[in-house]
């Protein structure tokens, strides 16, 4: 019997929202231990993007591996 695989995703917040509360719920977030965690990736300006990217590098910095996923 397999285990299940336990993950949780994360989006990028909105514009006019601070970047670093992402960073705030990922510190709790890798807490539960998921087995990845994946950052989606929509369809946003070069500065999203650009966000997105750090995330994904601090979540990979981090003891969690980390999935990117597009929309």
């Amino acid at each position: 019997m397999h285990n299940p695989i336990f993950s949780l995703e994360v989006f990028p917040p909105k514009r006019d929202a601070p970047v670093g509360t992402i960073y705030d719920a990922l510190d709790g977030l890798e807490g539960i231990k998921p087995d990845f965690i994946s950052v989606t990736y929509g369809h946003g300006t070069h500065a999203d993007r650009t966000a997105t990217a750090r995330i994904a590098n601090t979540i990979r910095k981090g003891n969690t591996r980390f999935q990117p996923w597009r929309t």
